[in-house]
């Protein structure tokens, strides 16, 4: 779990850090969040970019959360996993370029795992995927 929750947030770093590399007029705002209270239990930070002159929009967020019962999609998809807790860990970036002849990128990573009542590693999986929206000129 730990090893999840370092993997997102070093890559929100990073993207973080190379976009900022291009961009000279505009900055990330940063809004760190945390939540212990709840079916839903974590933290994140949710990092956004407007008004730039490489890019007009972007946001790179990470989300790392436990909670004492998986969601409704999870169980109906995998019955045997009913009754476990679980932890996730993820990183969703989605960048707006100024030129319109660029693409809008959007790409999203994420780590989840259960475990049984009785303490037991339960399942796990890795996902994500990626893709560029192409412009098209007018």
């Amino acid at each position: 779990m730990t090893q999840a929750a370092e993997m997102v947030e070093q890559l929100q770093e990073h993207v973080c850090a190379a976009v900022s590399a291009l961009e000279h007029a505009a900055s990330f705002v940063t809004d760190d969040w945390s939540s212990e209270s709840g079916a839903l239990r974590g933290h994140g930070s949710t990092r956004v970019l407007a008004g730039g002159d490489v890019f007009e929009k972007g946001g790179v967020n990470t989300s790392v959360v436990s909670g004492d019962t998986l969601p409704p999609s999870v169980v109906a998809q995998r019955p045997h996993l009913e009754g476990h807790r679980f932890f996730a860990a993820g990183v969703s970036v989605v960048m707006h370029p100024r030129n319109p002849y660029a693409p809008s990128a959007h790409c999203n990573v994420r780590y989840f795992e259960t475990q049984s009542p009785d303490g037991k590693a339960g399942a796990w999986w890795f996902g994500g995927g990626a893709d560029l929206t192409p412009y098209y000129p007018v």
